[in-house]
């Protein structure tokens, strides 16, 4: 029996089973009476909640046993499309997969992943990068890295070799000069290209026998170390003496620090790795929103292992580390301008977005994204705002709903959170969009989906 026949006998039912009870009301005494109307009754009763129920199951077989499907959002008016907004994220230009994705975060709790709260304003500041350049200078190089070599050797108290420098051209970041120096302990290495310029402290790799060491780095006397147990702002007062020798170094000055802890899966000593940046949050107006500062900073790299990853050294003090100095040749206070104030879309549309599959990933490997397991977003543990940008000149700065799911336990108690993103701000094109992307991840034969 087809359904359209099946649901019109059914709704047929009262009738004949209402003239069946006269029927039968017609020929016993009154008492039989009642009892009978009470049993049709029932039965009547019965033969609709069935009758309610069976249509119920042809409509969910008719729907492939899905709800029905998300309308997504249009937004035909607004200022962004979803191909814009795709640009935010690393990955190839041509034939890349940039949705549908998630990345793996490890964590001994949400509290470690530093987490922007949702504000509670209706709109949010979007930004955009302008691609300012500048001639390579060579003499200005020349006398940046010669200044600070020599003031590394006098806080140091170890002598620096000559710089040697060159003119190379890199396919991916231009042409720029490279110089280096060294001495038993240490190496400078210097760059210069068309917007930045920068320095890096490495300690040399020292062999004996089997046993390789990497020396900490010794400033004014002073050991370049902190203790992972300890808190953020713990860790950033005990540096308080060795910035002062950093600063005298680079020639420079920061008020403000954050420090960017990753824990790996199988480390059972803390963390693997622990970044701290000392920098000016108020140097750039998206400093506040992003984990890497995008103006002048000097970073302070800790590794928690001696030769390789997994090759872990302890759960308390770390030693093992190198100094970075990143200077911006461009002036970056105004070159990440404010461009719009946009409307940012309700929570409620955003978890809607994300329960069906409609995010954008923090990772475009197709081969990463072919080994990743579906995953179910409902009832995340966490939502916040991140503010990602392209690396290319000209990109924009956009808002990101930011959702965090706890998925796994790591060998050493930690947690593994996977995260993905959704749009903050309205967006035009989602649908044309992520049709397009389904086809891609269709043909490569890695489409996937969050159910």
């Amino acid at each position: 029996m087809s359904k359209d026949k099946f649901i019109c006998v059914m709704s047929e039912i009262d009738e004949q089973l209402v003239e069946r009870y006269v029927e039968v009301e017609q020929k016993v005494l009154y008492g039989a009476k009642r009892r009978a109307k009470r049993k049709m009754a029932l039965t009547i009763i019965a033969a609709s909640l069935a009758a309610v129920l069976l249509c119920s199951v042809f409509a969910a077989m008719s729907l492939g046993g899905r709800a029905p499907a998300f309308i997504i959002p249009t937004y035909d008016g607004a200022r962004y499309s979803a191909s814009d907004i795709a640009t935010v994220f690393d990955g190839p230009a041509v034939d890349s997969v940039k949705t549908n994705a998630y990345v793996k975060v490890d964590a001994p709790s949400l509290d470690e992943l530093g987490i922007i709260p949702v504000p509670e304003e209706e709109y949010l500041t979007t930004y955009r990068k302008y691609g300012a350049e500048k001639m390579l200078d060579p003499i200005g190089f020349s006398l940046d890295a010669k200044g600070i070599a020599s003031r590394f050797a006098n806080v140091s108290g170890k002598s620096i070799g000559e710089l040697d420098t060159e003119f190379e051209s890199d396919r991916y970041i231009g042409s720029l000069y490279r110089s280096e120096c060294e001495n038993e302990d240490y190496r400078l290495s210097f760059v210069q290209n068309s917007t930045v310029f920068k320095a890096f402290v490495y300690p040399q790799m020292q062999e004996n026998g089997e046993q390789v060491n990497f020396p900490p780095i010794v400033l004014d006397g002073m050991t370049l170390s902190v203790d992972q147990r300890q808190s953020d702002s713990e860790i950033i007062d005990s540096l308080s003496k060795i910035k002062e020798s950093l600063f005298e170094i680079f020639g420079t000055d920061f008020s403000d620090a954050k420090i960017i802890r990753n824990y790996g899966s199988y480390n059972e000593n803390g963390v693997d790795w622990m970044h701290i940046y000392l920098y000016n949050e108020s140097d750039n107006p998206i400093n506040p929103y992003v984990l890497v500062p995008r103006s002048d900073y000097i970073l302070i790299s800790f590794d928690n292992f001696q030769n390789f990853s997994g090759d872990m050294v302890s759960d308390g003090v770390l030693t093992k580390c190198d100094v970075s100095y990143v200077e911006n040749r461009v002036d970056v206070k105004n070159s990440y301008a404010a461009e719009a104030n946009v409307k940012l879309i309700p929570l409620e549309v955003a978890e809607q977005m994300l329960y069906n599959g409609y995010v954008f990933g923090g990772h475009s490997c197709k081969l990463c994204m072919a080994e990743q397991e579906a995953i179910s977003f409902e009832g995340y543990d966490a939502v916040g705002i991140t503010y990602l940008s392209g690396d290319v000149d000209g990109s924009l700065v956009l808002p990101f709903y930011t959702f965090y799911k706890k998925i796994g336990k790591c060998k050493n108690g930690n947690f593994t959170y996977a995260k993905t993103y959704v749009p903050a701000v309205e967006v035009s094109g989602l649908e044309e969009y992520f049709d397009m992307q389904e086809e891609d991840h269709s043909s490569s034969g890695i489409y996937q989906t969050f159910s």
